[in-house]
């Protein structure tokens, strides 16, 4: 699929999927006027600065019987969230396959093993191709821009590999490729 397919089918879908954001605010609003008592959600607001933060949650069951004589206790929950920068965000989620490559490269000079090296070449060139045709630098700079990948191409392959994985597996293991 190439990007200006892309583009123009998301223009086409455009009323479309303005139309079903609509519907969803619609039936939350609805269901807000009728059921409030029973809706409770609460957004978070997370700080900008990076850090590591609590988000504590308690729960407090509506009481329940013909006179609401049966309560509950509390249920409390926390967990430890952190908020990262940017910058760091950037150096390690878009030169993340990079440094994935390298370590392959790296495993592939330490070994004499054909099989292994078949092995580590396939697994780079799938890297490369997942990872689409830009490679960033530290600052978000376009370092390199290799030709776009032909993502029907690529994901047929994956289908057909996972197929032949399938059928030159053992009758016990199909069951558990298959819902992979």
């Amino acid at each position: 699929m190439t990007r200006a397919y892309a583009n123009e089918l998301n223009i086409v879908l455009l009323p479309a999927s303005a139309l079903v954001a609509a519907g969803g605010w619609l039936v939350d609003w609805v269901s807000t006027k009728l059921f409030d008592k029973y809706h409770n959600e609460h957004e978070v607001a997370f700080p900008t600065d990076p850090g590591y933060y609590m988000v504590r949650c308690i729960v407090q069951p509506a009481p329940r019987g013909p006179h609401d004589e049966e309560r509950r206790m509390a249920s409390v929950r926390a967990k430890i969230v952190e908020i990262r920068a940017a910058d760091y965000l950037l150096k390690n989620t878009l030169n993340a396959p990079d440094a994935l490559i390298a370590e392959l490269e790296a495993r592939k000079a330490l070994t004499r093993d054909p099989v292994e090296i078949t092995k580590l070449n396939a697994q780079i060139t799938a890297i490369e191709e997942q990872s689409g045709a830009i490679r960033y630098d530290e600052k978000g700079n376009v370092v390199e821009e290799k030709p776009a990948v032909d993502l029907v191409a690529y994901l047929t392959r994956l289908v057909s590999d996972k197929e032949n994985e399938i059928s030159k597996a053992p009758s016990w293991k199909k069951s558990d490729l298959e819902r992979t």
